[in-house]
């Protein structure tokens, strides 16, 4: 299915099949082309797709854990603020106690 559909897009581009493998073969050079091509391979290859998402999924984790420390230390410096500002206020008191 996928090898007719990249061989119709050839033909309406006026690519012939080598040219194509030849530019998919260039593609490790650079990151973006490779990451196409491997999603090219990986429509018509169950482990390759599997390994696409199983990687995919490591970078969303990683993500959200970085998300979830940046909210905890925001939380921390709030909490750390509030409690400053407790402390200030108790000083004042005990301060206009003393006059």
């Amino acid at each position: 299915m996928v090898e007719e559909l990249i061989g119709e897009l050839l033909a309406e581009l006026g690519v012939d099949q080598d040219v194509f493998m030849g530019a998919c073969a260039k593609a490790e050079k650079n990151p973006i082309h490779k990451k196409i091509v491997d999603q090219i391979v990986a429509v018509d290859n169950f482990v390759a797709f599997k390994r696409l998402m199983c990687k995919r999924n490591a970078e969303l984790n990683q993500q959200a854990m970085k998300l979830i420390e940046k909210q905890a230390d925001k939380k921390k410096e709030e909490e750390k603020k509030i409690e400053e500002k407790k402390e200030n206020s108790k000083k004042l008191i005990e301060e206009s106690a003393k006059i």
